[in-house]
């Protein structure tokens, strides 16, 4: 199953994201275990899109995709900036970066997410979480 979701770069966008999640958790019956992991990383990835991937212009847009097969959920997060060149994220847990605000979401998103790929020089972030469903009793 296959759930998208397009949103303008604006920050309260953001707060479409919960419900959007939330909605595709209950029609699949996933369990909630790590829900908290997955909207943080889709919060933290959608940011980035709208900051500086698209750098706040309302005329471009996020589109966000939920896929669940095989007990993996994929989130694909799309913008329509230029990309990146993911080299040049520096480590934020370094003594020297500690202060920097830059490269501290994508380092949080790999901390959580099972997987992590970034496609089209960062303009298309992929990252996966291994859940199951919630077992149905008749």
């Amino acid at each position: 199953m296959e759930k998208y979701l397009i949103i303008p770069s604006r920050t309260e966008s953001v707060n479409k994201l919960e419900l959007f999640l939330d909605d595709f958790f209950d029609e699949l019956k996933l369990k909630r275990d790590n829900f908290f992991h997955v909207l943080l990383s889709l919060s933290e990835s959608v940011n980035n899109s709208i900051a500086h991937g698209n750098h706040f212009n309302e005329k471009k847009n996020v589109i966000i995709c939920c896929s669940w097969e095989d007990e993996i959920l994929t989130i694909t997060v799309e913008d329509e900036g230029k990309g990146f060149e993911i080299k040049d994220i520096k480590d934020p847990t370094m003594p020297e970066n500690i202060h920097s605000e830059r490269g501290r979401g994508l380092f949080l998103i790999s901390k959580l997410a099972d997987e992590l790929n970034m496609k089209e020089k960062g303009r298309i972030m992929e990252f996966k979480f291994k859940i199951k469903r919630e077992h149905q009793f008749l």
